[in-house]
């Protein structure tokens, strides 16, 4: 009829519109929420988990393995805890002519000199407490076995990895377990994997045998 309106909720035979309660839709919104956050932890989980056998991968293929401990008389006793024997040396002996002309190394091979001798104890899971790393010093004075005093470096140099590893055992009384040594190129490489290292010469270094050419600065 003119003058009425027939929007008007209250009208006669007219019933409201029902509304649908908001807590389904609150209740299928926070469901969908929960599945992306699962599938979101999933995914990073799953890309840590084949970083790390990745990463265990190519660390295994790597390492070259040698023998270096042997029993022999009067060696300590294994002890609690593992304790590492962490050396660097400058032995070329393994570098590619490639390797020689990158690395500037002349041509000398080098007689396998060790200036970084490090001895890392590491507790076991029930004793508790911090891992404790020492530094031995090249030119320290020890008995060496077979050949009387010399410095420790010289066991390295006349009698390998695992002469070094018994005149450290005689002289500190602990047992090894474990040998890790970084020869010339895998300093070279842990170099590259810090993106290199900054140098900042007061004057220009201009060196053709060290492969050295530096502005001052």
């Amino acid at each position: 009829r003119p003058g009425r309106d027939i929007s008007a909720p209250n009208r006669v035979g007219a019933r409201p519109k029902a509304r649908k309660p908001l807590r389904h839709k609150r209740k299928r919104a926070k469901g969908q929420l929960r599945r992306r956050i699962t599938g979101i932890v999933s995914a990073f989980l799953l890309i840590a988990v084949m970083t790390t056998l990745g990463t265990a991968v190519w660390v295994e293929s790597s390492l070259r393995r040698i023998a270096v401990f042997s029993d022999y008389e009067g060696r300590p006793a294994a002890g609690a805890g593992t304790n590492w024997l962490l050396v660097g040396s400058d032995s070329r002996e393994d570098l590619t002519p490639e390797q020689q002309s990158a690395l500037s190394t002349g041509g000398d091979v080098g007689s396998g000199r060790t200036d970084t001798i490090l001895l890392v104890h590491i507790p076991g899971l029930l004793s508790g407490g911090n891992a404790t790393m020492v530094s031995i010093p090249r030119d320290s004075y020890v008995d060496i076995p077979g050949y009387g005093m010399d410095k420790i470096n010289a066991a390295f140099a006349v009698g390998g990895p695992s002469l070094l590893a018994q005149a450290i055992e005689q002289d500190t009384g602990l047992r090894l377990d474990h040998y890790a040594e970084v020869g010339f190129a895998g300093f070279g490489d842990v170099v590259d994997a810090l993106g290199g290292v900054r140098v900042c010469p007061t004057d220009p270094i201009d060196d053709p045998l060290a492969g050295i050419n530096l502005p001052a600065g």
